[in-house]
C-alpha cells in the first residue's frame, strides 16, 4: 500500500545485484547468524575490492559507507 507521506528513495544502481549475491550465499550456506554472516560477507567483499584498487603511496584507500 502506498502512502502520500511515504518518501521516495533512490537505490544505487548496484544495490539489487549486491543484495541478490548476498541472498544466494545465505541460502547456500544457511548461517545461524545472518547478521554476522552479512557483516563478514561485506567485509570480505570490501577487502577484495580494496586489494584490487591501485594503491596510492603504498596505502589502500579507505572506503566510507557514505561515498558513492
Amino acid at each position: 500500500m502506498s502512502s502520500k507521506y511515504q518518501k521516495n528513495f533512490s537505490l544505487p544502481t548496484d544495490f539489487p545485484a549486491t543484495l541478490r549475491e548476498l541472498t544466494k550465499e545465505v541460502l547456500r550456506d544457511q548461517p545461524s547468524d545472518i547478521n554476522k554472516y552479512a557483516y563478514d560477507y561485506f567485509m570480505a567483499k570490501l577487502q577484495k575490492e580494496q586489494q584490487d584498487l591501485p594503491a596510492e603511496s603504498g596505502t589502500l584507500a579507505r572506503v566510507e559507507p557514505n561515498q558513492q
